[in-house]
């Protein structure tokens, strides 16, 4: 009879390191990712920038009292609270932030909040629904992120912007722009008339 030999401990096989960034995105989808970030401490050291690359402020809840200022107004505290809390639960983590979509009204002191938290967003897309963007906070947001390179945003217009030589509204780092404007608008074709 032969002796076999059992170890108290087994024999695990795993990756030391993972595939890159790019590969995992492709393969798995993010419930996917956080579950393999489960696995290990080393794992989950890797993971963590591809996990919190993207944040979707989406879909806040409205208070509607019938009144169209006070669901902006609502939404706008609810927004600025929530970047409140995210900052208090991910701390650190907001850092590794890439790509924010936002689709309710800010006013400027969200933006400057905004700017503080996540200064390392390069995409920023918003699609404030019905509502004109402000352009004063509009510039704070997009010449406070020092990495921004692509914008997407709508846009409503019953006449043309007007920018002057001093004011400048998007950043040289950008290297995209994309601007929905509604189908119906008069100047449709002429966006941004320079000075």
């Amino acid at each position: 009879m032969k002796k076999i030999n059992l170890s108290s401990q087994p024999d695990y096989s795993a990756w030391e390191y993972l595939p890159e960034h790019d590969t995992l995105s492709q393969y798995l989808n993010s419930s996917d990712i956080i579950m393999l970030s489960m696995v290990c401490k080393n794992y989950r050291k890797q993971l963590l920038v591809l996990i919190f690359s993207k944040l979707n402020l989406v879909g806040f809840p409205l208070a509607y009292n019938g009144s169209y200022l006070y669901k902006c107004y609502w939404n706008a505290v609810s927004l600025d609270s929530s970047l409140g809390v995210l900052k208090f639960i991910l701390d650190s983590k907001l850092l590794n932030v890439r790509e924010v979509t936002l689709d309710s009204y800010f006013n400027s002191k969200f933006s400057k909040k905004f700017v503080n938290f996540l200064p390392n967003i390069t995409k920023l897309i918003f699609y404030p629904a019905y509502i004109r963007v402000n352009l004063s906070t509009l510039s704070t947001i997009l010449n406070g992120l020092k990495q921004l390179k692509h914008v997407e945003f709508n846009i409503e217009l019953d006449e043309e912007i007007n920018f002057n030589t001093r004011t400048q509204v998007f950043p040289q780092s950008l290297t995209s722009i994309r601007i929905n404007t509604p189908i119906y608008a008069p100047s449709f074709l002429r966006i941004f008339r320079y000075y």
